[in-house]
């Protein structure tokens, strides 16, 4: 049965992101916003001044050392007081897989308080450095650093903080990699796997494919792929034995599918481990 932790990871290994803005800023003492809704998520790492923050429901006190992230589409309100200007690093970007917001996925703090910043400012620097820079590969240095940031937010919040919620979509391609995990072995039908999930098969491509980044048929191949290498390198079963168990009837398509993947056949990849 798939867990929740590996249906994460695998939702985790299709995360595409963009950077939308990226600044270091001064708000005035008179700035600020109420509810607020964008398409978009938000990290603002604040630097000085004090005020007033609200996410949804849950209202905080702004203060300096505080990183702050506000998922897409949440209601947001942000406002300085006490006369201070407010001094913050932001950045505004997407984090998706498919059409799966990872906010809305990974249920998270909007909190976190940092009390050592010198490693976040040193990304919140190279993201903008990237981002205002005519470097056409500085659109892959940023998104590099995106990631970077988005992994220091979640690493550093108590894993019993962070909540893995179930949606519809979480529902059906959970079913499905259950099932296409437990019957590697077979040859596994998308019509079988629609009616798994009562969707009809062309919408169930289209539906997986946004979701998880790959057609089911190339998804499938991957997992039988992956438990080749595993069989190859940590049992002695035989080339034939291991394309039966993945649901090759025929070894040798099963070792040219494999070298045409892999760059190796499947004996070459088994004696890598004895290099």
């Amino acid at each position: 049965m798939i867990t929740k932790k590996t249906l994460a990871r695998e939702i985790l290994s299709k995360l595409v992101v963009e950077v939308i803005h990226a600044e270091y800023y001064q708000c005035t003492s008179i700035w600020g916003y109420t509810n607020q809704i964008n398409n978009c998520n938000k990290l603002y790492l604040i630097m000085d001044g004090e005020g007033y923050g609200k996410i949804n429901d849950i209202e905080f006190h702004v203060y300096p050392g505080q990183l702050i992230l506000i998922p897409s589409n949440s209601s947001h309100s942000f406002h300085s007081y006490h006369g201070k200007d407010i001094t913050k690093y932001f950045c505004h970007f997407k984090a998706k897989t498919g059409d799966l917001e990872l906010f809305e996925f990974l249920k998270s703090p909007y909190l976190l308080t940092v009390s050592d910043n010198k490693s976040l400012i040193e990304l919140f620097e190279q993201l903008i450095s990237n981002f205002t820079s005519d470097d056409y590969m500085g659109v892959l240095r940023e998104n590099s650093v995106l990631l970077q940031m988005i992994l220091f937010y979640l690493e550093h919040i108590p894993n019993d903080e962070i909540e893995i919620v179930e949606t519809k979509s979480t529902e059906i391609l959970s079913s499905v990699i259950n099932y296409i995990t437990n019957n590697l072995s077979k040859n596994i039908n998308i019509i079988d796997l629609a009616e798994l999930v009562y969707l009809h098969p062309n919408y169930f491509i289209r539906y997986f494919k946004k979701h998880m980044g790959t057609s089911p048929k190339n998804y499938i191949n991957k997992l039988k792929l992956e438990k080749a290498k595993e069989l190859l390198l940590t049992t002695k079963l035989s080339i034939v034995d291991i394309s039966k168990e993945i649901g090759y009837s025929d070894s040798c398509y099963f070792s040219k599918y494999f070298k045409k993947i892999t760059g190796f056949t499947p004996t070459e990849f088994r004696d890598i481990k004895n290099i």
